[in-house]
């Protein structure tokens, strides 16, 4: 009896250790998860000023383009796609002088061009190449009109992605909600279009899903 009464002790002990190692190792992934995003939304603050600083010396933001136009491009700003030697992006190094090769999201036409006086205009850097990929490995992208923060989600989208308001729903704390509300506050119809932001795809790399990591970008003269 006592030998019986041994086992169901050490059982006891062995099914609570593996409760408490349970919580812990969740614990320690929540953590590392939220330290993820912060650094992301670190990264993306230094962005924004970064474009601000290269709007401010050339009166021209990513890629040549003007600014407020839904026609740019959605660019990532890691020059990756750049042919060999060449700058685009305006970033991280001066831009040459005309129109950029199309980057996996080709501009309106017309609409972005580095001139001359714009490309000697470039001060930069502007931020470090360190800061235009996030922890997963994905560049940072400019988006002008961020159709995340928009409704449902409801146009071309690949399967698998929810609107905003389904992820308020599901999410409410997510970090792609909370930034969308300080955007446009709670009308998520975007009665003035969709929001020109900084973008960070989140640990899924896939735009247009809740855990997008993004920040709205004002350009003031």
């Amino acid at each position: 009896m006592k030998q019986a009464f041994t086992i169901v002790e050490m059982a006891t002990v062995i099914v609570i250790i593996g409760i408490l190692s349970g919580i812990v190792i969740i614990a320690a992934f929540t953590s590392l998860e939220k330290s993820r995003i912060i650094k992301s939304q670190a990264d993306l603050v230094s962005i924004k000023s970064a474009v601000s600083a290269l709007y401010m010396d050339t009166s021209r933001i990513i890629l040549g383009c003007p600014p407020y136009k839904t026609s740019n491009p959605e660019a990532p700003l890691d020059e990756s796609w750049s042919p060999p030697g060449e700058c685009w992006v305006g970033l991280v190094c001066k831009p040459e002088v005309g129109v950029a090769p199309s980057p996996p999201y080709p501009a309106g036409p017309g609409d972005c061009e580095w001139t001359a006086e714009s490309s000697n205009s470039w001060t930069g850097p502007y931020i470090d190449t360190q800061n235009v990929r996030d922890y997963w490995g994905n560049a940072y992208s400019f988006d002008p009109d961020y159709h995340g923060c928009c409704g449902w989600w409801i146009g071309n989208i690949p399967m698998g992605q929810v609107g905003i308001i389904q992820c308020e729903i599901d999410f409410p704390d997510c970090p792609v909600v909370t930034e969308c509300k300080q955007i446009l506050g709670d009308n998520f119809l975007c009665p003035d279009g969709p929001p020109l932001v900084i973008l960070g795809l989140g640990q899924d790399q896939i735009t247009h899903t809740c855990d997008d990591i993004i920040t709205g970008l004002t350009l003031k003269d």
